[in-house]
């Protein structure tokens, strides 16, 4: 017993462990790019001048899993981004499908699209596609699925 006890505990911990996000990338306004769930984007002018970082803060999928099941709701994709400047922050939630929810305040939407404003200057944020869809083929527990989620995304300066 005492040789199996480590034996266990080393199989838990590898069992526990969660990948880390990819590091960050270089991207420029007008430019579709990918982010891996808590992965950085530098966003870069055309000029080639740094503008804000952009963090995939978020996910949340609860979107039909087809074609293994007839839904009656399709559901609905939403991320969380965060952009920074400095000292300057700015969060941004995004939605693709049925993205009507409510709270105490009454019904709203979240769109697939947001305009944030960081150093004077304002920008369109827009979501494209989020993947794997849910139902793919995963090897891993369904809690750490969020963890495999890459979005496409767009930023335009307005």
């Amino acid at each position: 017993m005492k040789r199996l006890l480590p034996a266990i505990l080393i199989a838990v911990c590898v069992s526990c462990y969660t990948e880390q996000a990819p590091g960050p990338v270089a991207v420029g306004v007008n430019e579709e790019f990918e982010l891996a769930y808590g992965q950085l984007a530098n966003v870069k002018s055309k000029a080639n001048e740094s503008l804000f970082s952009l963090a995939f803060m978020w996910v949340e999928d609860t979107r039909c899993p087809t074609p293994k099941v007839n839904c009656i709701v399709g559901g609905q994709v939403t991320v969380q981004l965060e952009a920074q400047a400095g000292d300057e922050k700015a969060k941004a939630d995004l939605c693709l499908g049925d993205c009507w929810f409510t709270n105490q305040r009454g019904r709203y939407r979240i769109a697939d699209s947001t305009d944030i404003r960081i150093q004077e200057k304002r920008f369109r944020i827009r979501l494209i596609d989020v993947k794997p869809h849910p139902g793919e083929e995963w090897d891993k527990p369904r809690w750490q699925e969020r963890e495999r989620k890459r979005a496409a995304f767009l930023v335009r300066e307005l």
